[in-house]
């Protein structure tokens, strides 16, 4: 990063519905009351500014740091500044971090910046005084950020402030296309699917949840199963509901069919409204895609879909049983594509949440299996079930058994590393196995036993992993406790006066904000500012706060994901070494762009970027398979 800070804060008009809260920010930008009302900067030496007319301000300060200010390390208040510099003034940082984000990593408050937008900004025409006041106003805001910045750059890694630049600039720099023709074909099909696949009933009884509720206890002739709400007893109406799964294998097929048309109904909405905002994108960039992705905004630091679009979260036709879900499904992937000429590469990380839970674990026998390229989803499925089971391909009886017991060792190696007990387990299985649970168990009893055994065998066969989740738990307590440091395998646990941060290996930190033990309950919990909480008792009393509940197997699940987050970080820079340019990463998947004659080395390239493991995790073996294509749909 450049040492030179140029600290820079747009102040935007917004009033009502015009928000880049309620609008998407492509509508935003390209609205018709889109205006800036000036600009303020901070300056290395420490002077500070305020100038009404943005576009001239930049121009001067293209002539002291260059045409993309590249001879400055640009500090935003959000990426949604740094979009407006570009799209709105031609300025394209070549290295911009945000407050939001560095703020976001550290877990910290943002205090009085998070004030940042004057009420001043809500007049669209403001007068010689309130400008006055306006001034006064930026220039505060622009000191305060420029403190935060310092502090919050002093202390984030290097690579981190890489990947925050990267991320906006995913925004800023992508060459993803739009298909509107396409999409336009595809809603209308969707639309005619809809309405032959809900007959007889209308759409908005189907969707609302009190008029579903009336017609099916009318089919079912009782009350309804409900679940806590926020604020009491809820309908369980939920796809992923106990209530709602068993009813889709009612005996009665007219409740069965009642069931599917009202899924369909709650889908419909979802389908719609992505190719909506594609539509919609593509008629104010002129047929672009922004890449948004919210950076760090899991507590492990993961990265989430953003700005009301999640491309990490795309329907895949494959998994998709309705007909015109499914054609839409095909359609919304196919419509983003690569320009003429170029190909999407996308290459994803094998198993690397187990790989890393063994290899944190010191589980030599699992790291082993991986090292030598085992099947470790057969092999444990056959520990399990006492018979061989490997990969088959075709549609045999044997094949189809070895598919379902291998679909349940994997579900069992994927999701059994975090402490969850036999309950949780079957219903994964229920919704990652449906068609290996209704073949192999005759009835739910059967399921439950099976569960029970297949979690037992886990935890005894991997007992350093079960070890790792005491362990943790235990040092998390002791440092809440006691206020001293911990160690637990290759992670840190470090006090602080407000919270406790858990060091990775890659020298990240994730935190917890105002951890505490129940007294009562002797529960960990801490404050997730997602807030998603529930009552502990306080000290024996009838008093209780709000917190989310820590154990031994979330602390693994956040130190295995933020590993694997920081994995993906090294693979994205080492694709990048190589010459090509990552415009996209989902999860533990990378996507590059390259020219179309390159694609089959840049897969290469791409699986040797993600097994060349950062100094930081020797001895860890990753792996990686990767596809190619001219759109989302050829690479999934």
């Amino acid at each position: 990063m450049n040492q030179t800070l140029l600290v820079l804060r747009l102040e935007l008009f917004q009033n009502g519905n015009f928000t880049p809260d309620k609008l998407s920010q492509q509508e935003f930008l390209h609205g018709t009351q889109f205006k800036v009302h000036g600009i303020a900067a901070s300056f290395s030496n420490g002077h500070s500014v305020f100038e009404a007319d943005a576009a001239a301000f930049l121009k001067n300060l293209q002539g002291q740091y260059g045409s993309n200010l590249e001879r400055a390390t640009v500090v935003v208040y959000e990426p949604l500044e740094a979009y407006v510099l570009k799209e709105k003034f031609g300025v394209n940082p070549a290295t911009v971090v945000d407050i939001v984000s560095m703020n976001r990593l550290l877990n910290s408050p943002l205090g009085n910046i998070c004030a940042l937008s004057s009420s001043l900004n809500s007049t669209y025409r403001l007068s010689r005084i309130q400008m006055m006041e306006l001034r006064r106003y930026a220039l505060n805001n622009i000191a305060m950020m420029r403190k935060s910045a310092e502090g919050m750059l002093a202390v984030i890694p290097s690579q981190e402030l890489d990947m925050i630049s990267h991320t906006i600039h995913c925004i800023l720099d992508s060459p993803l296309l739009i298909d509107v023709e396409r999409l336009g074909q595809a809603r209308n099909e969707l639309i005619i699917g809809l309405h032959e696949g809900i007959s007889p009933y209308q759409l908005d009884d189907l969707r609302n949840d009190l008029s579903f509720a009336q017609l099916l206890e009318s089919k079912l002739g009782h009350r309804i199963d409900t679940k806590p709400g926020a604020n009491g007893e809820i309908p369980a109406l939920a796809q992923d509901d106990e209530f709602m799964r068993s009813l889709q294998k009612h005996e009665d097929a007219e409740i069965r069919e009642l069931v599917g048309k009202r899924l369909l109904a709650k889908a419909f909405s979802a389908y719609a409204s992505r190719i909506d905002y594609l539509q919609g994108t593509a008629n104010l960039t002129s047929g672009v895609l922004p890449v948004h992705l919210n950076y760090a905004k899991a507590i492990s630091g993961r990265f989430t879909g953003g700005n009301n679009f999640n491309i990490q979260n795309l329907p895949h036709p494959d998994r998709i049983s309705s007909p015109a879900l499914q054609r839409a499904a095909t359609v919304i992937r196919q419509s983003i594509h690569a320009p003429e000429g170029m190909a999407l590469v996308a290459v994803d990380a094998a198993q690397i949440e187990a790989r890393v839970l063994a290899w944190l674990a010191d589980e030599e026998e699992l790291c082993e299996a991986f090292a030598n390229n085992e099947d470790v989803y057969s092999t444990f499925a056959g520990a399990v079930f006492n018979e061989p089971v490997k990969k088959m391909s075709g549609d045999s009886p044997e094949a189809r058994r070895m598919r379902d017991l291998r679909t349940i060792g994997k579900t069992a190696i994927l999701g059994l590393g975090y402490r969850m007990g036999a309950s949780c387990f079957r219903n994964r299985l229920k919704v990652q196995a449906a068609s290996a649970v209704e073949t192999m168990f005759a009835s739910e009893r059967e399921l439950n036993v099976a569960c029970r055994d297949i979690v037992n065998q886990y935890r005894n066969r991997y007992k350093k992993i079960s070890a790792f989740w005491c362990e943790i738990e235990e040092a998390f307590r002791e440092a809440i406790l006691t206020g001293a440091e911990q160690k637990v395998g290759k992670v840190s646990i470090h006090p602080e006066t407000d919270r406790i941060s858990i060091g990775l290996p890659s020298g990240r930190r994730i935190v917890y904000l105002s951890p505490r033990i129940s007294e009562q309950e002797k529960r960990i919990s801490y404050i997730d500012k997602s807030g998603e909480t529930r009552n502990f008792m306080d000290e024996g009393s009838r008093m209780t706060y709000c917190g989310k509940e820590l154990h031994g197997g979330v602390l693994t699940e956040n130190i295995v994901q933020g590993i694997a987050r920081d994995l993906l970080v090294n693979a994205i820079f080492e694709t990048e070494k190589k010459g090509h340019r990552v415009i996209i990463h989902i999860h533990d998947e990378i996507i590059a762009i390259t020219p179309e004659s390159q694609a089959k080395l840049t897969v290469n390239d791409m699986i040797s970027a993600w097994r060349n493991v950062p100094d930081w995790a020797p001895e860890l073996v990753l792996d990686a398979e990767g596809t190619y294509g001219k759109n989302l749909l050829d690479i999934k």
